[in-house]
């Protein structure tokens, strides 16, 4: 007989995204869902408010998702809060539609932004607690991210050439 999904939930790893260009990913066609809408409403208005606190300025989520609006280095602000309010959104689904308590991974882990996701959803934080600091900083970030360009190095060998490493840096 096959397992259960949350039979298996004690061997799963829970990963979660950072920040890209596409943030919206499935949360338009999750909010307009009839059942699953105002779940991810809920979480994207108290996302938006507590942006919009940090900020002092209005920050709508919801619109921002209905009209299919993605990101720019001017949004990056309420891009924090979609990020992290869409992902704890799709946490409570799992568990309300699912039966699926996501609390019973094995562990949560985060890339970026992600990590600040993992440590809300473990329990560490609350949202009303990461995101007022993270938007305050989120104009300085997307002011020192202008003309940047960014690098990753991934090394499938056995070990890096430093020589090669340097070269590509100076080019």
């Amino acid at each position: 007989m096959a397992q259960s999904w949350m039979q298996r939930m004690g061997a799963t790893v829970l990963a979660f995204r950072g920040y890209n260009l596409t943030n919206l990913g499935k949360t338009p066609e999750l909010l307009a869902h009839p059942a699953y809408g105002p779940v991810v409403e809920r979480h994207l208005q108290l996302a938006g408010t507590i942006c919009s606190e940090a900020i002092g300025r209005h920050i709508d989520l919801v619109e921002r998702v209905r009209s299919r609006r993605e990101s720019s280095l001017e949004t990056f602000a309420e891009d924090i809060g979609l990020i992290i309010a869409a992902e704890m959104a799709q946490l409570e689904l799992l568990d309300q539609f699912f039966g699926t308590d996501y609390r019973g991974a094995r562990f949560s882990m985060g890339y970026s932004l992600g990590e600040i996701t993992a440590l809300v959803a473990g329990g560490t934080f609350v949202v009303e607690q990461v995101l007022p600091p993270l938007v305050q900083l989120a104009g300085d970030c997307a002011d020192l991210a202008r003309d940047a360009a960014m690098g990753i190095l991934f090394s499938r060998g056995p070990e890096i050439d430093p020589v090669a490493v340097q070269r590509l840096c100076i080019e």
